[in-house]
Parts: structure tokens; sequence; C-alpha cells
């Protein structure tokens, strides 16, 4: 069996303070310079804390660790802008993140802006459909020390600092509300990462109970639902969590969450072929999104070893029936600009690379040249009394069937 050590960047001062006092050191400033140099000098060892007196360093590194993770795998996209790292952990586990560079701009420049999609799971016990994070099951929750690993790791492979954060990667966030809470902690901490809320997004598939613990940890970060389906025959589906906590359970948590949090909620919506992406399904997200408010993206599908959803379905040749719904006003520029990635370029069992969430910054119309890819973008617009306009644009990329 390996060795596993209790990882000390994910400590809070409280429990660095307390483990230093078992190593006979409770003199309080040295909790302080032991959080110095890891979160403002990004030490990567104890032997670079010159200032911590050289018994106490090597009783340090008898005991503990800085850096939990070691990257065993790089894959590029096939654009050159996202990179997904594959992480193998103390134990031997893996898992998976993933860099996201800004977006070009219309200028042609891009900036210096850099997001990492944050995994909280090896592996997950949720089994949606359209993802492959759970194709072998769930292995365990990641430590608060493992979440925070993710961020130090990124950071020595892209040689800068991570300015946002996703929880989008393996594993379902809000059910391991125990490791995530303390880590979400740490990250906003001034004296820590000193990251904003604002620029934290986390996504769940509908874990209620896990909502409930964020909205009562009063922690004001961004939150992205899986939410696929409008009404509970759709969801349940293609996502089992929805036969646990159903739609009835699951938005008045949503509107809880909102009334509490100065962010508007996204819904994240893959439209598969014949399962989601009809008149009806319009209309019923149009119903749901005028309740919540929120503003809505879609992602398409990408094929991965493993999944019975990557048949191909040749979309229509005409843009779908979906665009006449009274619900649903004529395509527009959508207004929110993000990172894209090409699709198809990773064979990921990440949620990320698995499922793309992508927003166009302007509306794209030509025919589709291999007439075998599109996809549909959901922009829910808010007016004073709720939702203007729900507007489906066209793009390229891939639609699937189950």
């Amino acid at each position: 069996m390996p060795t596993v050590l209790p990882i000390l960047s994910g400590y809070t001062r409280t429990e660095l303070s307390a483990a230093l006092a078992e190593l006979g050191d409770n003199r309080s400033f040295r909790a302080t310079q032991v959080m110095e140099w890891i979160w403002e000098k990004r030490a990567t060892s104890f032997e670079q804390m010159s200032n911590l007196p050289p018994a106490l360093r090597a009783e340090l590194a008898k005991r503990y660790t800085l850096r939990p993770l070691t990257i065993v795998r790089r894959s590029q996209s096939g654009a050159g802008s996202t990179c997904k790292l594959l992480c193998q952990m103390q134990d031997g586990e893996l898992m998976e993140m993933v860099l996201i560079p800004a977006a070009e701009g219309r200028a042609g420049t891009r900036s210096s802006r850099l997001t990492l999609c944050v995994s909280s799971q090896v592996g997950c016990a949720f089994g949606c459909k359209f993802c492959a994070s759970g194709l072998h099951g769930f292995k365990r929750n990641l430590s608060t020390g493992e979440i925070i690993g993710q961020i130090f790791a990124a950071e020595h492979e892209s040689g800068q600092r991570v300015d946002n954060l996703v929880f989008m990667g393996m594993g379902e966030p809000l059910a391991n509300t125990d490791h995530l809470l303390p880590a979400l902690r740490l990250i906003t901490d001034r004296q820590a990462l000193g990251l904003s809320p604002r620029h934290i997004t986390i996504s769940t598939s509908g874990n209620v109970p896990g909502l409930n613990k964020l909205i009562a940890s009063g922690i004001p970060v961004r939150l992205a639902v899986s939410l696929h389906g409008a009404t509970d025959d759709v969801r349940s589906r293609i996502m089992p969590v929805n036969q646990r906590w159903p739609l009835a359970e699951l938005i008045p948590a949503l509107e809880a969450w909102q009334a509490n949090s100065k962010h508007m909620l996204t819904f994240e919506y893959i439209l598969i072929s014949g399962v989601n992406d009809a008149t009806q399904h319009a209309q019923a997200l149009g119903a749901l999104a005028k309740n919540c408010t929120p503003r809505s993206i879609s992602s398409p599908t990408t094929p991965c070893r493993g999944w019975s959803g990557r048949d191909r379905q040749k979309p229509p040749a005409t843009r779908s029936s979906v665009l006449s719904s009274p619900c649903i006003s004529p395509p527009r520029c959508a207004t929110k600009k993000a990172q894209t990635s090409t699709p198809h370029a990773d064979n990921s069992a990440c949620n990320t690379a698995k499922k793309l969430i992508r927003r166009v910054d302007a509306l794209l119309d030509f025919p589709n040249p291999r007439g075998l890819f599109t996809i549909w973008e959901v922009s829910a617009l808010r007016e004073k009394g709720g939702v203007k306009a729900l507007s489906f644009c066209a793009n390229v990329l891939s639609h699937f069937t189950l």
C-alpha cells in the first residue's frame, strides 16, 4: 500500500495551528509563516520554507505533503486551446482536470485569463446517460487537499495563476460537501488563495441536500444546474438523480438559492435528438425558466468509448420546428463570451470534455458543410416579470441520439 500523507495545503489556519502545536510549536506567528509559504510563495516543498527551523521543516516533511497530485498524462485539444490533465493521487487513483484559456476576442487577441475545471470525486455514482464520469462507477470523494491540489498542479503546469474555477469535472460536487465547502472557504480566503466567489461556479446534477448545505454555508459562488429536461419524464430518462430528487424538490431549492444569491442561476441543457429537443420541450423549459429566471446554455453531446448514446443522427436540413414555438424568439446574438474548444478532440472521462458548455458571441448562420453537425444554444433573457425570450441559435457541433 502506498503511503498516504495528510495534505497540509488543505488545512485552514485553525487546523494548521493545531498541527504545529502537536509538533511543539504553538507560537501564533508560525501558522502565518506556513500559510504565506503555501499560498503567497507557492512552495512545493517544506525545505523551501527558509524561515522555519530546520527541525520543524524536517518533521513537517515526514508527516505531511504539500502537493498530492502527479500529472501522468496531458491531452491537448485539436485546436490547441484546452488541455486535459490526468492526475494520479497518493493512493494511485486517477482523476482529471481541464485547463481552459480564454477565447480569442474579435480583434484576434486572447486574454490571459485562465479557467480550471475541477473534479470533486473519483468517478461518479449519479450515472447521467450523457456523462462519461460514471462509466466505471464511484470510487471515492476527493479530500479538501486534493481539491486544492488541482489548483496548484494546474498553475505549475501552465505557469500562470488560475483566475476562474468551474466545478464541472469528475463527480457531483454537492455529494462531497464535507470536503467541497472547506475547500471553497480556503479558495475564497484572502489569506489563502483569495479568489472572488464570483469567479467560482459549482455545477450540480440536482443534489438537493447538498444544495441546501451550500445555501447554509453562505459562500456566494455561482451555481449551474445540469437540467437537460424540463419535465420529470424527460429528466428521469437521462438523469437517474431526478428519480430521487424530482423537479418538485429541485426547483424550490433553486428558488431558495436565488433568494440568497446575487448571481443569476445557469441551466445547462444538452439537446439530444428525439429526447428533449422538440417544441413541447422548449415550451416546458420556457415555463420553468420563468420561475427561476436563469440564463440557459446548451452544449452538444460528445462521443466517447463505452457510451451507448454515441450513434449519430443526421439533423434535419432546415432548422428544427422548435424555432416556431410561441415561447421562442427569433435567433439572436448571444452577448456572453466564453472559451471554446474543438469538439471530439478528447475522449474524456470528465464532464467538461464530455459535454462542453459552449456559449458563442455571435450567431453563425451558414450551411452545415458535413451534414452531420449541429448544436442548439439556449439563451434565457430576463425582463421585469421573468424571461423575455428563449432563443435557440444554430452553430456547428454534434447532435446525437440516445
